[in-house]
């Protein structure tokens, strides 16, 4: 890979071809991010930037690449949604059974039904698209309680494995402990807490996400995106203005 001091061409058009452009900066030794940059940045593009999705038109341009994600798009999903699905069920059968005794089963448990949720909002949806209307897309409303069941089922799940591990750490290294820290009481009172705060964290997206028209080329197209407001909030708390805040204390 050349060194990234050579300058990618500024005076690229974007009603040129994409593949001739794509061939060009490539041969000039710069990587994928590199390249939607320049194509961004150029005099040409800079007026149709909030009309035109590069990466998916550079991508389109492809026909092996196009084939490929036609293909995985269409025939993956069943193959997963069918072994998650019955997975999740048999785990949730077999975990519900002793959930009220046994506290590592009611995390299982709920992992399974978190699981689902993740499967269905997903995959599934993302499936039904090809075929039908995107659920996602069907209203402002839709757009904001899909992306937001979507993110606390996914990050529960995620917590919900970190609080068995610990559980399984406590079994191990304090045997005699074990019994009066890790009770069914007290496992619902982690997952309650779980529930809680991944809720709270993700509560933001009912004003920060929303349904948003794009018109592309004469052609009006929806998607739920993120809201101005969004944009804001990243920049305000995200890893970038951490940086700039430590950066203070450098000077």
């Amino acid at each position: 890979m050349a060194s990234h001091e050579n300058q990618a061409p500024s005076l690229v058009q974007c009603n040129l071809n994409l593949s001739h452009m794509v061939a060009e900066l490539t041969a000039g030794g710069f990587d994928y991010a590199d390249i939607i940059m320049a194509l961004k940045e150029s005099p040409g593009c800079k007026q149709t930037n909030e009309n035109v999705d590069l990466r998916g038109d550079i991508l389109g341009n492809f026909s092996e690449y196009m084939e490929s994600d036609r293909n995985l798009q269409l025939y993956v999903p069943p193959i997963l949604l069918v072994l998650g699905t019955v997975g999740n069920f048999l785990s949730f059968v077999i975990m519900s059974r002793n959930m009220f005794k046994i506290s590592t089963y009611s995390y299982l448990a709920l992992l399974a039904i978190m699981d689902s949720f993740v499967l269905y909002i997903g995959l599934l949806r993302m499936w039904i698209s090809h075929f039908a209307v995107d659920i996602q897309i069907m209203s402002n409303w839709m757009c904001k309680l899909v992306t937001f069941v979507g993110y606390v089922s996914s990050v529960t799940s995620v917590w919900l494995i970190i609080a068995v591990t610990i559980e399984r750490f406590i079994a191990v290294k304090f045997p005699l402990k074990a019994k009066r820290m890790c009770n069914v009481v007290r496992a619902r009172m982690v997952i309650l807490s779980i529930t809680l705060a991944t809720c709270l964290l993700n509560s933001h997206i009912f004003w920060t996400v929303e349904l948003r028209s794009h018109d592309i080329n004469g052609t009006l197209s929806y998607k739920c995106d993120a809201s101005l407001d969004h944009v804001l909030l990243i920049k305000k708390f995200g890893p970038g203005s951490m940086r700039q805040f430590t950066r203070l204390f450098r000077s």
